[in-house]
Protein backbone atom coordinates (compact mmCIF):
# COMPACT_ATOMS: atom_id res chain seq x y z
CA UNK A 1 0.00 0.00 0.00
CA UNK A 2 2.75 2.30 0.52
CA UNK A 3 4.27 1.42 -2.50
CA UNK A 4 1.22 2.03 -4.55
CA UNK A 5 0.69 5.64 -2.51
CA UNK A 6 4.18 6.31 -3.36
CA UNK A 7 3.72 5.82 -6.81
CA UNK A 8 0.39 7.81 -7.30
CA UNK A 9 1.68 10.79 -5.79
CA UNK A 10 4.94 10.48 -8.08
CA UNK A 11 2.65 10.42 -11.14
CA UNK A 12 0.27 12.84 -9.81
CA UNK A 13 3.72 14.80 -9.50
CA UNK A 14 4.67 14.13 -12.95
CA UNK A 15 1.36 14.92 -14.09
CA UNK A 16 1.52 18.35 -12.55
CA UNK A 17 4.85 19.37 -14.41
CA UNK A 18 3.80 17.90 -17.34
CA UNK A 19 0.67 20.40 -17.34
CA UNK A 20 3.06 23.49 -16.22
CA UNK A 21 5.62 22.70 -18.67
CA UNK A 22 2.67 22.40 -21.48
CA UNK A 23 1.38 25.75 -19.99
CA UNK A 24 4.99 27.46 -20.10
CA UNK A 25 5.11 26.08 -23.62
CA UNK A 26 1.42 27.84 -24.88
CA UNK A 27 2.17 30.79 -23.26
CA UNK A 28 5.51 30.85 -24.66
CA UNK A 29 4.43 30.43 -28.26
CA UNK A 30 1.98 33.83 -29.10
CA UNK A 31 4.81 35.88 -27.33
CA UNK A 32 7.60 34.73 -29.31
CA UNK A 33 5.27 35.27 -32.47
CA UNK A 34 4.15 38.44 -31.75
CA UNK A 35 8.14 39.58 -31.00
CA UNK A 36 8.87 38.27 -34.24
CA UNK A 37 6.54 40.04 -35.98
CA UNK A 38 7.24 43.34 -33.87
CA UNK A 39 11.09 42.78 -34.92
CA UNK A 40 10.01 42.36 -38.80
CA UNK A 41 7.74 45.68 -38.99
CA UNK A 42 10.55 47.64 -37.29
CA UNK A 43 13.19 46.47 -39.42
CA UNK A 44 11.59 47.79 -42.70
CA UNK A 45 10.97 50.99 -40.43
CA UNK A 46 14.60 52.08 -39.35
CA UNK A 47 15.83 50.85 -42.78
CA UNK A 48 13.10 53.66 -44.40
CA UNK A 49 14.56 56.04 -41.16
CA UNK A 50 18.28 55.55 -42.43
CA UNK A 51 17.49 56.03 -45.63
CA UNK A 52 15.29 59.36 -45.11
CA UNK A 53 18.14 60.78 -42.95
CA UNK A 54 20.65 59.64 -46.33
CA UNK A 55 18.48 61.14 -48.62
CA UNK A 56 18.29 64.61 -46.61
CA UNK A 57 21.79 64.52 -45.86
CA UNK A 58 22.46 63.54 -49.70
CA UNK A 59 20.24 66.87 -50.77
CA UNK A 60 21.78 69.02 -48.44
CA UNK A 61 24.99 68.38 -49.99
CA UNK A 62 24.06 68.83 -53.21
CA UNK A 63 22.44 72.22 -52.11
CA UNK A 64 25.60 72.69 -50.64
CA UNK A 65 27.09 72.01 -54.25
CA UNK A 66 24.50 74.00 -56.37
CA UNK A 67 25.81 77.34 -54.08
CA UNK A 68 29.14 76.96 -54.63
CA UNK A 69 29.27 76.59 -57.81
CA UNK A 70 26.58 79.35 -58.48
CA UNK A 71 29.11 81.40 -56.23
CA UNK A 72 32.58 80.71 -58.05
CA UNK A 73 30.57 81.27 -61.46
CA UNK A 74 31.61 84.64 -62.77
CA UNK A 75 28.88 87.85 -62.51
CA UNK A 76 27.33 88.53 -66.43
CA UNK A 77 26.50 92.34 -66.06
CA UNK A 78 22.50 92.93 -67.00
CA UNK A 79 23.18 95.19 -69.58
CA UNK A 80 25.28 92.63 -71.38
CA UNK A 81 22.06 90.25 -71.66
CA UNK A 82 19.87 92.44 -74.11
CA UNK A 83 23.15 93.27 -75.77
CA UNK A 84 24.06 89.56 -77.58
CA UNK A 85 20.18 90.01 -78.56
CA UNK A 86 19.10 91.55 -81.58
CA UNK A 87 15.23 91.79 -81.25
CA UNK A 88 12.83 91.98 -83.85
CA UNK A 89 11.71 95.57 -85.16
CA UNK A 90 14.84 97.55 -83.13
CA UNK A 91 17.10 99.53 -85.67
CA UNK A 92 20.22 101.46 -85.19
CA UNK A 93 19.97 105.02 -85.17
CA UNK A 94 22.08 105.13 -88.49
CA UNK A 95 19.96 103.11 -90.08
CA UNK A 96 16.47 104.83 -88.88
CA UNK A 97 18.62 108.49 -89.93
CA UNK A 98 19.44 107.07 -93.60
CA UNK A 99 16.11 105.28 -93.94
CA UNK A 100 14.04 108.36 -93.05
CA UNK A 101 15.72 110.69 -95.16
CA UNK A 102 15.69 108.67 -98.49
CA UNK A 103 12.13 107.84 -98.18
CA UNK A 104 11.36 111.44 -97.29
CA UNK A 105 13.33 112.45 -100.28
CA UNK A 106 11.89 110.19 -102.77
CA UNK A 107 7.99 111.09 -101.52
CA UNK A 108 9.72 114.92 -101.71
CA UNK A 109 10.10 114.55 -105.06
CA UNK A 110 7.31 112.90 -106.53
CA UNK A 111 4.69 114.55 -104.62
CA UNK A 112 6.42 118.24 -104.37
CA UNK A 113 8.60 118.17 -107.57
CA UNK A 114 10.62 121.39 -107.21
CA UNK A 115 11.27 122.11 -110.77
CA UNK A 116 9.25 122.85 -114.33
CA UNK A 117 9.78 119.99 -116.52
CA UNK A 118 11.53 122.53 -119.09
CA UNK A 119 13.95 123.14 -116.20
CA UNK A 120 14.54 119.32 -116.09
CA UNK A 121 15.06 119.66 -119.63
CA UNK A 122 17.52 122.26 -119.47
CA UNK A 123 19.54 120.39 -117.07
CA UNK A 124 19.78 117.08 -119.01
CA UNK A 125 20.88 119.15 -122.07
CA UNK A 126 23.66 120.44 -119.86
CA UNK A 127 24.91 117.37 -118.76
CA UNK A 128 24.68 115.75 -122.40
CA UNK A 129 22.88 113.14 -120.97
CA UNK A 130 21.89 110.14 -123.79
CA UNK A 131 18.19 111.34 -125.81
CA UNK A 132 16.87 108.06 -124.51
CA UNK A 133 17.65 108.65 -120.70
CA UNK A 134 16.59 112.24 -121.57
CA UNK A 135 13.33 111.51 -123.09
CA UNK A 136 12.25 109.05 -120.52
CA UNK A 137 13.07 111.23 -117.40
CA UNK A 138 11.51 114.16 -119.33
CA UNK A 139 8.34 111.94 -119.71
CA UNK A 140 8.55 110.82 -115.74
CA UNK A 141 9.13 114.79 -114.70
CA UNK A 142 5.89 116.30 -116.47
CA UNK A 143 3.58 112.91 -115.56
CA UNK A 144 4.72 114.07 -111.90
CA UNK A 145 4.57 117.60 -112.43
CA UNK A 146 1.44 117.59 -114.01
CA UNK A 147 -0.40 115.24 -111.42
CA UNK A 148 0.66 117.60 -108.99
CA UNK A 149 -0.57 121.06 -110.66
CA UNK A 150 -3.91 118.45 -111.11
CA UNK A 151 -4.44 117.47 -107.44
CA UNK A 152 -2.27 120.57 -105.49
CA UNK A 153 -4.31 120.65 -102.06
CA UNK A 154 -4.58 116.38 -101.50
CA UNK A 155 -0.58 116.26 -102.63
CA UNK A 156 0.35 118.60 -100.39
CA UNK A 157 -1.92 117.01 -97.58
CA UNK A 158 -0.12 113.66 -98.09
CA UNK A 159 3.32 115.18 -98.03
CA UNK A 160 2.78 117.16 -94.67
CA UNK A 161 1.49 113.59 -93.30
CA UNK A 162 4.77 112.14 -94.68
CA UNK A 163 6.91 115.44 -93.09
CA UNK A 164 5.25 115.01 -90.06
CA UNK A 165 5.73 110.97 -89.64
CA UNK A 166 9.40 111.38 -90.63
CA UNK A 167 9.64 114.07 -87.60
CA UNK A 168 8.63 112.17 -85.11
CA UNK A 169 10.39 108.95 -86.46
CA UNK A 170 13.95 110.96 -86.14
CA UNK A 171 12.87 112.50 -83.08
CA UNK A 172 12.77 109.29 -80.92
CA UNK A 173 16.64 108.23 -82.93
CA UNK A 174 17.49 111.91 -81.70
CA UNK A 175 16.39 111.37 -77.82
CA UNK A 176 18.00 107.92 -77.61
CA UNK A 177 21.55 109.14 -79.15
CA UNK A 178 21.75 112.84 -78.03
CA UNK A 179 18.73 113.40 -75.02
CA UNK A 180 19.87 110.77 -72.70
CA UNK A 181 23.33 110.57 -71.78
CA UNK A 182 23.11 114.02 -69.92
CA UNK A 183 20.13 112.75 -67.94
CA UNK A 184 22.00 109.86 -67.25
CA UNK A 185 25.36 111.80 -66.20
CA UNK A 186 23.46 113.95 -64.40
CA UNK A 187 21.19 111.34 -62.21
CA UNK A 188 24.77 109.57 -61.82
CA UNK A 189 26.33 112.54 -60.17
CA UNK A 190 23.14 113.07 -58.03
CA UNK A 191 23.88 109.50 -55.95
CA UNK A 192 26.52 108.16 -54.03
CA UNK A 193 28.54 105.18 -55.66
CA UNK A 194 28.13 103.19 -52.76
CA UNK A 195 24.17 104.02 -52.99
CA UNK A 196 24.12 103.48 -56.92
CA UNK A 197 22.05 100.23 -57.89
CA UNK A 198 22.25 98.65 -61.62
CA UNK A 199 18.81 99.51 -63.49
CA UNK A 200 17.63 97.28 -65.84
CA UNK A 201 17.82 98.26 -69.86
CA UNK A 202 14.66 100.40 -70.91
CA UNK A 203 12.74 98.87 -73.43
CA UNK A 204 13.40 100.89 -76.33
CA UNK A 205 17.06 101.52 -75.47
CA UNK A 206 19.82 98.25 -76.76
CA UNK A 207 23.16 98.42 -77.19
CA UNK A 208 24.35 96.66 -79.94
CA UNK A 209 27.75 94.43 -80.00
CA UNK A 210 29.27 97.24 -81.89
CA UNK A 211 28.48 99.95 -79.24
CA UNK A 212 25.67 101.44 -81.96
CA UNK A 213 22.33 102.08 -80.11
CA UNK A 214 19.02 100.36 -81.09
CA UNK A 215 15.38 101.49 -80.70
CA UNK A 216 12.29 99.95 -81.38
CA UNK A 217 10.46 102.69 -82.55
CA UNK A 218 7.13 103.86 -80.78
CA UNK A 219 4.13 103.63 -83.85
CA UNK A 220 1.56 104.55 -81.55
CA UNK A 221 3.89 107.56 -80.41
CA UNK A 222 3.87 108.91 -84.44
CA UNK A 223 0.44 108.30 -85.33
CA UNK A 224 -0.54 110.62 -82.08
CA UNK A 225 1.80 113.40 -82.92
CA UNK A 226 1.37 112.83 -86.54
CA UNK A 227 -2.52 113.80 -85.57
CA UNK A 228 -1.54 116.49 -83.34
CA UNK A 229 -0.11 118.14 -85.97
CA UNK A 230 -2.46 117.95 -88.49
CA UNK A 231 -5.02 119.17 -86.41
CA UNK A 232 -3.03 122.01 -84.75
CA UNK A 233 -0.74 123.01 -87.89
CA UNK A 234 -1.30 121.60 -90.89
CA UNK A 235 -5.12 122.28 -91.66
CA UNK A 236 -4.70 125.42 -89.50
CA UNK A 237 -2.00 126.57 -91.55
CA UNK A 238 -3.86 125.92 -94.91
CA UNK A 239 -7.14 128.05 -93.86
CA UNK A 240 -4.71 130.76 -92.73
CA UNK A 241 -2.66 131.13 -95.73
CA UNK A 242 -5.37 131.38 -98.08
CA UNK A 243 -7.11 133.65 -95.51
CA UNK A 244 -3.79 135.73 -95.06
CA UNK A 245 -2.68 136.00 -99.01
CA UNK A 246 -6.73 137.31 -99.78
CA UNK A 247 -6.45 140.08 -96.82
CA UNK A 248 -2.47 141.17 -98.51
CA UNK A 249 -4.46 141.43 -101.75
CA UNK A 250 -7.24 143.05 -100.75
CA UNK A 251 -4.89 145.56 -98.51
CA UNK A 252 -2.34 145.97 -101.89
CA UNK A 253 -5.58 147.13 -104.01
CA UNK A 254 -6.61 149.64 -101.39
CA UNK A 255 -3.07 151.56 -100.98
CA UNK A 256 -2.46 151.09 -104.77
CA UNK A 257 -5.81 153.23 -105.49
CA UNK A 258 -5.54 155.45 -102.24
CA UNK A 259 -4.72 159.09 -103.63
CA UNK A 260 -3.53 160.78 -100.41
CA UNK A 261 -0.57 158.36 -100.39
CA UNK A 262 2.41 159.48 -102.71
CA UNK A 263 4.25 157.06 -105.78
CA UNK A 264 6.99 155.99 -103.50
CA UNK A 265 4.93 154.96 -100.33
CA UNK A 266 2.92 152.95 -102.73
CA UNK A 267 5.67 151.49 -104.23
CA UNK A 268 7.77 150.51 -100.81
CA UNK A 269 4.74 149.34 -99.35
CA UNK A 270 2.97 147.07 -102.10
CA UNK A 271 6.81 145.95 -102.99
CA UNK A 272 6.93 141.94 -102.64
CA UNK A 273 9.51 142.17 -100.23
CA UNK A 274 7.53 144.46 -97.68
CA UNK A 275 4.64 141.97 -98.29
CA UNK A 276 6.36 139.17 -97.47
CA UNK A 277 7.96 140.62 -94.54
CA UNK A 278 4.57 141.87 -93.23
CA UNK A 279 2.98 137.91 -93.42
CA UNK A 280 5.48 136.67 -91.97
CA UNK A 281 5.43 139.21 -88.46
CA UNK A 282 1.78 138.53 -88.49
CA UNK A 283 2.05 134.68 -88.48
CA UNK A 284 5.16 134.41 -86.05
CA UNK A 285 2.78 136.83 -83.60
CA UNK A 286 -0.54 135.44 -84.10
CA UNK A 287 -0.57 131.93 -86.01
CA UNK A 288 2.69 130.34 -84.60
CA UNK A 289 1.72 131.63 -81.10
CA UNK A 290 -2.06 129.93 -81.41
CA UNK A 291 -0.86 126.79 -83.30
CA UNK A 292 1.80 125.94 -80.70
CA UNK A 293 -0.37 126.19 -77.29
CA UNK A 294 -3.10 124.22 -79.33
CA UNK A 295 -0.35 121.60 -80.41
CA UNK A 296 0.83 121.37 -76.55
CA UNK A 297 -2.43 121.07 -75.26
CA UNK A 298 -3.19 118.03 -77.54
CA UNK A 299 -0.40 116.40 -76.81
CA UNK A 300 -1.44 116.28 -73.24
CA UNK A 301 -4.94 115.77 -74.10
CA UNK A 302 -3.96 112.17 -76.50
CA UNK A 303 -1.11 111.07 -74.24
CA UNK A 304 -3.41 111.43 -70.92
CA UNK A 305 -6.01 108.79 -73.32
CA UNK A 306 -3.20 106.64 -73.88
Amino acid sequence: MAVLSSSRSRRAWLAVLLGLLATSALAQGPAAEASERSDEQAEPEQAEQLEGEGGSEGRELEAEADAADAADAPPVAAAEQPATSKRSGSLTTRSIYRRTAGFYAGCTAVLMPLWEPKHVDSLLRTVRSPKLVRNGVLGAASAVYNVRQKHMIPCLLVHEVITDVSADVTAQAFELEFGDDKDDDDDEAAVSPAARVPEPVAEAEVEAASGEKRLVLDWKRVGRSTTVALMSDDFPFLLWSRGLWVLSERLTTRVKKNPKLSPGTVRALTHPLTISVGKMIITQLVYESTSNALYLSLQALFRGMG
